[in-house]
């Protein structure tokens, strides 16, 4: 019980404090880098579409690539693409997140809710 109340607290307060960015960056979209708004080094709180990859410091919310995402700080929400999940560092999957090729972090990770890829799950910690 003290456990599913701690989710709650902290999956409520990361999701609060991503409603609080959603001003920032509401939508991104990019062919490639550095083809794509906003830049790499922004967040995107929102949507972020990619025709082939894209790359941000942070995302929250809704991820979807034909070929991959690429996050360099934090991931929090769901993402979809047809080629790799690549996240860098502090990793929060509050839902789902599917890969046709590999969901891959570097370091922290936490996992809340379902995590598939056809080839590989894999957690480099």
């Amino acid at each position: 019980m003290q456990k599913s109340i701690r989710l709650f607290v902290v999956t409520a307060a990361i999701f609060l404090a991503s409603i609080a960015l959603a001003a920032i960056y509401p939508v991104g979209l990019a062919m490639v880098p550095p083809i794509q708004f906003p830049p790499s080094d922004s967040g995107v709180t929102g949507l972020r579409f990619s025709v082939l990859y894209e790359r941000h410091r942070d995302m929250h919310r809704i991820d979807l690539a034909m070929l991959g995402n690429v996050t360099d700080q934090s991931f929090v929400g769901v993402a979809i693409t047809g080629g790799a999940n690549i996240h860098h560092e502090m990793t929060m999957i509050m839902g789902l997140e599917v890969a046709v090729g590999v969901n891959y972090m570097k370091e922290k990770a936490g996992v809340y809710g379902v995590q598939i890829a056809v080839l590989m799950n894999w957690m480099n910690a």
